[in-house]
């Protein structure tokens, strides 16, 4: 009896009972199968929601767990699952991901697209531009560590505007990487612990004298043999502070720094660059780039404004940390005309 007769006739079982959808789950890790992984996946939610509601508790738990192990499963080659999976064991309140989930994926399919031009060969650049202050940085936080499980013999850039934010994002990035509260070993059981350097800022899987795996540097700092990008670079906020965003003369000489001193770093023609930020004017860096290469389908640009047409927030998260419609009135009253 092949793989394919064994599914067959496991789904004529009883679903509802774990060990018959256990059974189910388990051949589609035999067979490598992410659609039938995804099928179980659906269950044990429905299933888990239902049991919930009816107070059962054990079974609750059990397809729970089961949906964490269809999450692990396919987190390597689904971004949005990546997340999901690696927040798993936090407590709700200290999630990013699960908070936001129904904005940024539900409505903008923000984790969709992403993993969407990470898988397209022809793709070459992906700009994000959102308000501050809607996790754009803690999503690149989860993106850099997920493009280090999975290509980290590649290496990699990431670039911010100022030595603290470079900081702040290795930290983070380091936490996720090695911090069991996360389960990102899980995901990535045969990495173990990444080589990491607070002095340089690098986390890597590479020999010792290589470029790293993940290589944060300052646009301001020396990046001069510290490290180059074959796989991905990612550039986040760029655009220092609003006396920046308002000097058409200081942000042309920062997109002739960004050519100039972070394009040089890529090894060869298919590096991947994935931009994010605020669109401040036509002068910032993702609006010329935009304007560059207008109607070439290997750039994409992702645009999120603050609010819909009629006022209404699109990132109103179930989360203290959001835009109301009542936020987004005052932020427009008190701005500078």
């Amino acid at each position: 009896m092949d793989n394919y007769e064994i599914v067959r006739k496991i789904k004529k079982t009883d679903l509802t009972k774990i060990q018959n959808l256990e059974n189910l789950w388990h051949m589609a890790r035999v067979m490598n199968d992410l659609k039938l992984n995804d099928e179980v996946l659906k269950i044990a939610k429905d299933l888990t929601k239902e049991y919930t509601q009816k107070g059962m508790m054990n079974e609750v738990s059990l397809f729970g767990d089961l949906c964490r192990k269809c999450y692990i499963f396919s987190a390597p080659h689904n971004f949005d699952h990546y997340m999901i999976a690696s927040e798993w064991n936090r407590e709700y309140k200290a999630k990013f991901w699960i908070p936001r989930r129904n904005v940024l994926e539900g409505q903008h399919k923000v984790a969709t697209q992403i993993q969407e031009f990470m898988d397209d060969p022809e793709m070459l650049l992906l700009g994000i531009s959102a308000p501050p202050g809607i996790g754009k940085s803690t999503l690149i936080k989860f993106l850099i560590s997920y493009i280090a499980g999975n290509y980290p013999e590649s290496t990699n850039m990431y670039i911010s505007y100022a030595d603290g934010m470079v900081r702040m994002m290795y930290e983070s990035v380091t936490a996720i990487m090695t911090n069991p509260e996360y389960a990102y070993s899980d995901v990535f059981p045969n990495l173990g612990n990444p080589d990491v350097s607070a002095e340089y800022f690098t986390v890597s899987y590479r020999p010792k004298g290589d470029f790293p795996t993940i290589g944060l540097v300052s646009l301001g700092g020396s990046v001069t043999g510290r490290t180059r990008a074959n796989k991905y670079m990612i550039t986040d906020d760029l655009v220092k502070n609003k006396e920046m965003a308002r000097s058409p003369e200081r942000l042309i000489k920062l997109f002739d720094d960004y050519n100039a001193t972070l394009t040089s770093r890529m090894i060869g023609d298919n590096v991947k660059q994935i931009i994010l930020g605020t669109i401040w004017s036509i002068h910032d860096p993702i609006s010329k780039i935009k304007q560059k290469h207008e109607g070439d389908r290997r750039y994409k640009f992702i645009v999120l404004p603050v609010c819909d047409e009629n006022g209404h927030s699109n990132f109103l998260y179930d989360h203290p940390d959001r835009y109301t419609d009542e936020k987004i009135r005052s932020i427009k009253e008190n701005t500078d005309p």
